[in-house]
């Protein structure tokens, strides 16, 4: 038999065990979330007058998409423009005003003389350095054990 989900609910995928019987609306859906649950994500802003409009099922589903929320000019993330060959658009930064967009949204790249040299440009790039200084001394061990099986 074929159930329809009313306009206002959803299929509950949490209720999916439940044996629908008569009972289907009550045992399998559950009320669409409105926007006024919705918790947009950094570089985007809930949009006006849309509390009472319906997600597509959960809270969870509010946040994505443009039914709710749409793009922040004043945060960094909602910002389309690029941060040049040599950085990178930093999601740690995400949240800060673009007033400067280069310095405050974007952050240098790493490069490979970084990780081979051991030393740290600057806190992003720490990682990266310990990783090159590790895969660099993996390399020689690898070679010494070579040499001693010939």
């Amino acid at each position: 038999m074929l159930r329809y989900v009313p306009l206002d609910k959803y299929n509950d995928p949490k209720k999916a065990l439940a044996a629908p019987s008569s009972a289907f609306e009550t045992n399998c859906c559950t009320a669409r979330a409105t926007c006024s649950s919705a918790t947009c994500p950094p570089g985007s802003k809930k949009k006006t007058g849309v509390d009472t409009t319906k997600c597509l099922s959960d809270a969870a589903s509010c946040n994505a998409g443009v039914l709710c929320c749409t793009a922040n000019t004043a945060q960094c993330a909602g910002n389309v423009i690029a941060c040049g060959s040599d950085k990178y658009k930093d999601p740690k930064k995400a949240e800060a005003a673009p007033t400067e967009f280069f310095a405050n949204c974007c952050t240098a790249k790493a490069t490979c003389s970084l990780a081979w040299s051991g030393s740290k440009a600057s806190e992003s790039d720490a990682s990266v350095a310990t990783r090159g200084t590790v895969a660099a001394a993996a390399v020689g061990a690898i070679i010494v054990a070579m040499a001693t099986l010939m």
